[in-house]
């Protein structure tokens, strides 16, 4: 493996850097050391994953140099750099072209293939990499860091208990269009609970409406078993993800994160194209209509269809197999700092 240092810029939300996650491995794994640039929260998340070395927010003022001419600090930062890869809906952008200015050995991936194209999108961008690369439709190559203590110790507070099926919702997504009515879903978790002793988070983030939140915290206060998880950390909403026995979504970020953690993922299509868009993962199935349809004409039925298998194999935990883990939980928290504090955030 030859040793140099890459430097990437990619400044999407969070399922458009999850889909060029391939990508990143494969850099990762033939050049050594690898500097992501992007949205905070995001790239910091994927070098805690271990996806990448080191992470640099998009948003620090050097960077506003790239659209005009260069600033001095930005050229000597990407000087220790011996090649980029600008990660751009656009062959040939102002961009780019500054980072090549800095950078010789730059070069520009695509993110988005030609209309014309059936191609999956992180497949599209792989090509690019490597001719004749090929991506397989069940990966799933996040792994996530150790949170998991963090995340049991919030559910267990939440009231969750290790004999019930863990579902995740995520009613929202970054497009109005792409999501499917708030009622269908509160409908889908009613009829998932009388199927299975199903403890359900509804997720949220800021991509959401106020009034979406809103809603989904007021329902979550009513009903038993319910609980509205709002801005959780990416770290902390991945470790729970990866607990959950199933995932139901739209076509969103969220949606890719559970299926790259390996969650059983069931993802709703209705004006995006799944065959470009689907999530990666081991486990993901999706929804759609035969056509690119409003979301609306997805019926809680057909939703059901796929989730019933999923949560009736969920196995039963006996009561022995509980008060085991309870034990064993004690048993690790012994062991760490008494001062040490970890802070619960999403409480509706």
């Amino acid at each position: 493996m030859t040793c140099m240092k890459t430097f990437v810029y990619h400044d999407g939300a969070l399922g458009d850097v999850l889909l060029s996650l391939a990508c990143l491995e494969r850099l990762k794994a033939d050049s050594g050391e690898i500097h992501l640039a992007g949205r905070g929260e995001i790239v910091r998340f994927l070098k805690d994953a271990g996806a990448v070395d080191a992470a640099i927010s998009s948003d620090q003022a050097m960077f506003a140099s790239l659209y005009s001419a260069i600033d001095p600090v930005l050229q000597a930062f990407l000087a220790g750099y011996d090649r980029a890869y600008i990660f751009t809906a656009q062959e040939h952008t102002v961009a780019a072209a500054a980072f090549s200015t800095a950078i010789p050995n730059t070069r520009t991936i695509r993110t988005i293939p030609p209309d014309e194209s059936q191609m999956h999108v992180a497949q599209y961008r792989l090509s690019q990499l490597e001719q004749g690369a090929r991506l397989s439709s069940q990966y799933g190559g996040l792994h996530v860091p150790p949170e998991r203590d963090i995340s049991q110790s919030f559910l267990r507070k939440a009231g969750y208990n290790p004999t019930m099926c863990l579902i995740a919702v995520h009613p929202g997504s970054g497009g109005r269009l792409k999501c499917w009515p708030l009622e269908r879903y509160f409908e889908l978790i009613e009829r998932l609970q009388s199927l299975n002793d199903a403890f359900v988070i509804l997720f949220t983030g800021d991509a959401e409406a106020d009034e979406l939140r809103k809603t989904v915290c007021s329902y979550a206060r009513d009903r038993k078993n319910v609980l509205h998880a709002a801005d959780f950390e990416l770290i902390v909403a991945a470790s729970v993800l990866s607990q959950c026995a199933l995932y139901i979504g739209n076509d969103s970020g969220f949606s890719h994160l559970a299926g790259m953690v390996g969650c059983t993922t069931i993802a709703l299509f209705g004006p995006t194209d799944p065959l470009r868009w689907k999530p990666l993962g081991p486990r993901v199935e999706v929804v759609s209509l035969d056509s690119v349809s409003p979301m609306e004409h997805i019926t809680v039925d057909a939703v059901i269809k796929k989730a019933e298998p999923v949560i009736s194999t969920v196995p039963t935990v006996t009561y022995t197999d509980v008060v085991r883990c309870r034990q064993n939980t004690t048993a690790i928290h012994s062991t760490q700092d008494a001062g040490k504090e970890t802070k619960d955030t999403g409480r509706c």
